[in-house]
């Protein structure tokens, strides 16, 4: 009798239950994340993947940059000092001594030669040579011979400077004051000229004792220029 009581009570409360689980009302809000688990231990590793085909080598050169501005040139540096002086050498030993020239004819000691450049004097109608040598007395006592020598020729020709001109198209006018020696050149008809260029380059004065003239016992053309160089042994 209990036994049966039992299994009515057990059918009445399992048909509870199915009731009340096909009555069951709309779901709630999810509760709260629970805690993070803890992590797991690791999975075996895998095997190793395959090699990548290789890359080309370097690639294509690029075309070289243009050169760039020189820069300026530094300041130069100062020059250094001086090396000091090597010490001098052992003098050589004196050559043999030449055999004697022959002896020179002997000069005129009564003469004396004076010659000045006067290429500058192209264009002046007159020649002024300074010579303090010129006196008084020997304007008075001594003989003076004044040239003139012709460039354009060679050799030289010499001409008095008193007298025709060189091609004997022009007078030379010469006059000696003490100290001076003045020199005009005129066309034949008188009228003054001037000294071209290139004509004259060189004058020559001469002065001779004049005892020295008067003891020869040759006659003398002074306008030979050359006998009378070859006369008072002078050079030419």
């Amino acid at each position: 009798m209990r036994t049966q009581f039992s299994r009515i009570c057990l059918l009445i409360i399992s048909f509870l239950t199915i009731v009340c689980l096909s009555c069951e009302g709309p779901e709630g809000p999810p509760g709260p994340p629970g805690p993070e688990g803890a992590i797991g231990a690791p999975g075996p590793e895998g095997p190793a993947g395959q090699d990548g085909e290789d890359g080309t080598a370097g690639g294509v050169q690029g075309p070289p940059g243009q050169d760039g501005v020189n820069g300026q040139d530094g300041v130069d540096g100062q020059d250094g000092a001086d090396g000091q002086d090597g010490a001098d050498g052992v003098n050589g030993q004196d050559g043999a001594d030449g055999q004697n020239g022959v002896d020179g004819q002997d000069g005129n000691a009564n003469v004396s030669t004076f010659i000045f450049d006067i290429t500058d004097q192209a264009g002046q109608t007159f020649i002024d040579a300074q010579l303090p040598q010129l006196t008084a007395q020997v304007l008075e006592e001594d003989l003076v011979l004044v040239y003139l020598r012709y460039a354009s020729n060679q050799p030289y020709e010499w001409v008095l400077a008193s007298g025709f001109g060189y091609g004997i198209d022009t007078i030379l006018v010469s006059q000696l004051i003490v100290g001076e020696i003045l020199i005009q050149i005129r066309e034949l008809d008188g009228i003054t000229a001037a000294f071209r260029s290139g004509d004259y380059d060189k004058l020559k004065v001469i002065i001779a004792d004049a005892a020295t003239v008067q003891s020869g016992k040759v006659n003398i053309d002074f306008e030979d220029y050359y006998g009378t160089m070859d006369y008072f042994d002078l050079e030419y």
